[in-house]
């Protein structure tokens, strides 16, 4: 049975490393086993930052692998040879721990266990493994030896543990007493599952949990990185009222520069998520821009978060130098534009009024959501001229653009989907097509062709969630469409071809139970796919 939802902690090993050394040891040892040897806990690592960091955001790599060494010195892992050697081919990588659980880690007896923030630490690297495993299909799990077993069904059980023994040390840390910048990525990365389970109940508490510890932590008060190295390193003296006894309150120090810029990276993931959930919860969210005094991360790289005072002004005052960040600090900006109509919804929806906006306001988010498209830099743009050297560099020397380029096309084209939806029964009844129906016909199809790419390329990221919602939209528009809409018969295939993709895929992946539950959604995939039989 899965731990229990970690919103009430324990103090449990903590107070068995100080009590009773032998019972702590072997309740620690039970789920230190449940680790792979050390050469596939890196390769899942990197597995982790290369393929799906760069869509969430959570870590910096180069302070995640400074944090992890820390870890591994207390639990007796060896470094893994050949760490920085080229890739091994397929043979070493099955050679390598064929034996079994060679470099095992050991619950060792160590200073380090007696502060319970620590544990947070141990729960970040099993929430990173569970992440890293649960988006990869049996054939990569079993080829990377993520377990002695190789029976799907063991596989599947060892991830599983991953993620309660992710929760058990997550609960051990003292999250909630003394909150620290690991406690905030693993309410993250740990919410994956539920994500991936769409029991969005638990993503909604755990990121409103993790707001508001954040900002006692002073996260949504830090200015910008320049600010930091104009000002001298002192610590700022100032009232906190009743939390002037809580030590954390100052918990990202102002000397500590790389851990203060991983703050920012982690407070805007936190930001992201809540400005875009405020359009499918309640129209509300936590955060409003008089309570946010924290700037977007600056546009840096991995390793230039640990120098960051030898960077020079010109450096760190370009928000567009190619980078991991430059992702999330564009995210943001389409997240204030989510903001604006969640804003209007909820006032109306307060004054039981219909709750749509109207013309003039979609029209005007609209503009808002195409400046921002046409601002975006040009790694990030799709029109730019394909044999555009430069360019092409760029994208070879920082292979996660390529994938954030697609995610940020699709969310800027499926918010204006959105926007447009509701008026375009109007123009249908109309007989004529106008800006609403052929924005949401380009949203659609463009949401329906980013997942025919990672279906292509077989990228993990086309089983990240909020696909399944966005592809089930595009091809409901685009049915409605097709269906009452007479167009040329040319672009009545090419759209019907993408709707075909569309439920193909609808209809193979695994369905959430929100959907499998709701007759009205069976219904709608059950007339997607007649429509498309017929056609």
């Amino acid at each position: 049975m899965a731990p229990s939802l970690p919103l009430f902690e324990s103090s449990k090993l903590t107070s068995l490393f100080s009590n009773d050394r032998a019972v702590w040891t072997k309740c620690v040892q039970s789920y230190l086993d449940l680790l792979p040897s050390r050469f596939t806990i890196e390769d899942l690592v990197r597995y982790y930052v290369r393929e799906i960091d760069p869509i969430y955001g959570f870590v910096s790599e180069s302070i995640l692998h400074i944090h992890l060494e820390l870890l591994f010195s207390h639990l007796g892992l060896s470094q893994a040879s050949g760490r920085h050697e080229q890739k091994r081919p397929d043979t070493v990588r099955h050679i390598l721990g064929s034996l079994g659980a060679s470099g095992q880690a050991k619950a060792m007896e160590s200073v380090f266990w007696t502060d319970a923030r620590n544990y947070g630490l141990l729960s970040l690297l099993f929430a990173i493994l569970y992440a890293a495993s649960s988006m990869m299909d049996i054939h990569e799990l079993q080829a990377r030896r993520v377990c002695e077993s190789q029976d799907p069904g063991d596989i599947e059980a060892r991830i599983n543990a991953w993620h309660d023994a992710g929760i058990f040390f997550f609960q051990n840390s003292n999250m909630i007493q003394e909150p620290t910048l690991w406690t905030l990525q693993n309410f993250n990365i740990l919410s994956i599952k539920y994500l991936n389970m769409r029991e969005m109940h638990i993503v909604v508490i755990w990121n409103h949990l993790a707001i508001s510890l954040a900002q006692q932590m002073g996260l949504n008060r830090m200015g910008s990185t320049l600010d930091d190295l104009t000002h001298d390193s002192t610590e700022v003296v100032s009232s906190h009222g009743i939390l002037d006894n809580m030590l954390w309150v100052n918990e990202v120090s102002p000397k500590d520069l790389p851990q203060r810029e991983l703050a920012r990276i982690i407070w805007a993931t936190l930001l992201r998520f809540d400005w875009f959930r405020s359009a499918h919860v309640g129209y509300s969210y936590s955060v409003c821009d008089s309570m946010n005094q924290t700037s977007a991360p600056a546009a840096l790289l991995p390793k230039e978060v640990l120098m960051l005072r030898e960077l020079s002004h010109m450096v760190l005052a370009d928000p567009n130098r190619p980078s991991p960040t430059v992702f999330l600090r564009i995210h943001l900006d389409i997240g204030r534009i989510v903001r604006q109509g969640s804003e209007i919804l909820l006032r109306r929806h307060s004054q039981r009024q219909k709750c749509q906006l109207t013309f003039e306001e979609t029209m005007h988010m609209d503009r808002q959501l195409r400046d921002v498209k046409s601002s975006l830099p040009k790694y990030f743009d799709f029109e730019q001229d394909p044999t555009d050297a430069d360019n092409q560099t760029i994208l070879q020397e920082h292979p996660y653009l390529k994938i954030q380029r697609l995610f940020l096309q699709e969310q800027i084209h499926y918010r204006l989907l959105r926007l447009h939806l509701p008026f375009i029964e109007t123009e249908i009844q109309a007989g004529h097509s106008s800006l609403s129906m052929e924005t949401c016909i380009e949203g659609a199809s463009i949401s329906i062709a980013v997942h025919e790419e990672l279906e292509r390329t077989n990228n993990p990221n086309r089983r990240v969630p909020f696909l399944f919602w966005h592809l089930l939209t595009s091809a409901t528009v685009l049915q409605r469409i097709m269906m009452h809409y007479s167009m040329p018969q040319k672009r009545q295939m090419q759209l019907l071809q993408s709707l075909r993709h569309a439920v193909h895929y609808l209809e193979e992946a695994p369905q959430p139970v929100s959907f499998s539950t709701n007759v009205h959604l069976q219904a709608a995939l059950d007339l997607l796919r007649r429509f498309c039989q017929g056609g």
